[in-house]
């Protein structure tokens, strides 16, 4: 593969950093409480990082020339070197003559806007293979790339995020899948699609052969398998039509499979939606919007609440890690709960915990009850590596007085 001739610095030259404006604010709107990195570097995190993350996959290195498709680099300064001659200031217009009326950028569009129309940016979690249309098919390195409209991305191993800039589209591909991808349309061919419309009301398309999707201001996942197609609905109204024109039109938590000689499905409620996304926990705790993986927090801890689906809640719970550590404790605060449902979560939260969510356990160890009390002191020290000088059987009978100035000096040893 050759990369000298797709270099991202000329290929973009024309649109004066128009495009790296677009590319920031989009990456900004898309939806793992880490700090944020830069808008354009927080899919390119280091080898280290995702080898721990994402099973061995390293990005290219930083700097390093792209390959066509063409890779994304953090944009330039647009201050002037100090070598550059000032620009004279725009000269005064003649009161008389009024200026020319704006063009209409749908009859003369800007180069920025024509990026946008065309391009897709594509983060990709472990090594994907693309067919640009005219183009011979690339095998692309973990990493964010810009891909045309129409590209077909096909996955193995890893999984894969598509933008389109244009409308705000998000897309997900599972691994071992295959999908063609334009802002308003998708083929997919086989494996599993998740589709977010946003919030601007567009209408996207999936093409599954046997049926077609219509999304709308919604979520939806479609499967293609040999033996049929399944839609289930996440957010928002989904249609579906099938070849022998039957449709169904799908609220929140309903699925329906069609069949290729049966036809579809009656509609069923699925019980426990996260179990049906969780293929997907990766890429959200990844992304640099918290709005997503907060509902998914929110909604997992009230399962567990609840009961019913208390144990796969958990396991989902277990793989968001520390980040459902403050819900959890909010929970538990709340009081009221059974026996078992505050062992469960003391559980959990003592597992869960790292430094610096171990903090909200301090709100555990002023609590009332000895037992919290107890569990909150050997989550701290589990998560910290430190007791604060003293044991459990302190933390269970000291008096308030002198748990008071304990937990003040452990605070003060651990976050000062």
């Amino acid at each position: 593969m050759s990369f000298s001739d797709r270099d991202l610095r000329d290929a973009l030259q024309p649109l004066a950093g128009d495009a790296m404006a677009t590319a920031t604010r989009v990456l900004a709107a898309l939806p793992a409480p880490r700090p944020p990195l830069p808008p354009l570097g927080w899919w390119l995190l280091g080898g280290g990082l995702l080898l721990g993350f994402l099973g061995g996959f390293l990005l290219a290195p930083a700097g390093q020339p792209a390959a066509a498709p063409t890779q994304v680099q953090p944009p330039k300064s647009d201050a002037p070197q100090k070598d550059q001659p000032e620009v004279d200031k725009k000269p005064e217009v003649d009161k008389e003559h009024k200026d020319p009326p704006p063009k209409d950028p749908t009859k003369d569009p800007s180069p920025s806007m024509m990026m946008e129309r065309d391009t897709l940016l594509l983060m990709a979690f472990g090594s994907l293979g693309v067919d640009e249309p005219g183009k011979e098919h690339e095998e692309l390195k973990p990493g964010q790339w810009y891909v045309q409209a129409g590209t077909a991305i096909t996955t193995d191993q890893g999984t894969a995020g598509i933008l389109a800039p244009v409308n705000d589209l998000v897309l997900r591909l599972d691994v071992a899948s295959k999908a063609t991808v334009s802002p308003t349309e998708v083929a997919l061919e086989h494996g599993r699609l998740f589709v977010n419309t946003g919030s601007r009301k567009i209408a996207v398309r999936i093409d599954a052969k046997v049926a077609t999707v219509q999304a709308e201001a919604g979520c939806c996942l479609v499967t293609r398998q040999e033996q049929g197609v399944a839609v289930l609905a996440v957010r928002g109204q989904i249609t579906v039509r099938t070849a022998r024109s039957e449709t169904a039109r799908l609220d929140p938590r309903q699925q329906v499979w069609i069949d290729p000689d049966r036809g579809m499905t009656a509609i069923q409620q699925v019980p426990f939606l996260p179990a049906a996304t969780s293929w997907m926990t990766e890429m959200i705790l990844l992304q640099n919007d918290w709005t997503e993986l907060q509902e998914r927090i929110q909604d997992l801890v009230q399962a567990f609440q609840d009961g019913a689906y208390r144990e796969p809640a958990a396991r989902e719970l277990r793989k968001l890690g520390a980040r459902a550590v403050p819900a959890l404790v909010k929970v538990l605060m709340q009081g009221g709960h059974d026996a078992d449902f505050t062992r469960a979560t003391l559980t959990l939260i003592s597992d869960l915990a790292d430094y610096s969510t171990s903090r909200n356990l301090f709100e555990l160890i002023a609590s009332d009850d000895a037992e919290l009390r107890v569990a909150a002191f050997h989550g701290i020290q589990r998560a910290t590596g430190s007791d604060g000088g003293k044991d459990a059987a302190f933390w269970r009978d000291g008096s308030f007085a002198d748990r008071l100035a304990a937990a003040k000096d452990w605070w003060q040893q651990l976050y000062r």
